[in-house]
């Protein structure tokens, strides 16, 4: 059975958020000892100095600096990743199915997820209660390539909530 999301991936994810945070408070801590220090100088100076407009400047150039950095890394980068842990939480203790189908076709087309950008696996399966084929949707990840599939090849496949947990290419009667 070859897994296609591993708790590597998992674990990999908690680092990045890990090192995204510790990057956020590094510039938090710069941007709050520059405007301590531009706070300290500012209440050392006479109350007409020229000086004053200079640092008021300084201080909010920094400042629209900081909320605009802020702002741009907690809708991109973190969130992408606080997303991605969630969703990878799920997988692993989600309920789990198995099934078999035949696989058909690749759709590079992005769907979203749970705010996880994914592709999709196309298989033909056998729905027992109908009796019938029927056309199934399998998510796979973005980021990560398709798995190597020929046309009309019987996959084994383990999914958890239509995602792609696992897979094993059986072998024809």
């Amino acid at each position: 059975m070859m897994e296609y999301f591993k708790k590597e991936d998992y674990k990999k994810a908690i680092s990045q958020k890990k090192k995204l945070s510790i990057i956020y408070t590094i510039i938090a801590i710069i941007y709050g000892v520059i405007s301590a220090v531009v706070l300290s100088y500012y209440l050392t100076l006479p109350y007409l100095s020229q000086k004053i407009s200079t640092l008021k400047t300084i201080f909010y150039t920094i400042t629209v600096i900081f909320a605009f950095f802020s702002v741009l890394f907690f809708c991109l980068p973190f969130k992408m990743v606080r997303k991605y842990i969630k969703f990878a939480i799920n997988l692993t203790q989600g309920r789990q199915e198995e099934s078999e189908a035949h696989f058909l076709e690749y759709d590079n087309k992005l769907v979203e997820k749970e705010g996880v950008e994914c592709k999709t696996l196309i298989f033909l399966e056998w729905n027992k209660y109908k009796n019938d084929y029927y056309e199934r949707r399998v998510l796979v990840f973005n980021e990560k390539p398709f798995p190597e599939f020929i046309e009309n090849q019987k996959i084994k496949l383990i999914t958890q909530g239509n995602f792609l947990v696992s897979y094993e290419i059986l072998k024809e009667d």
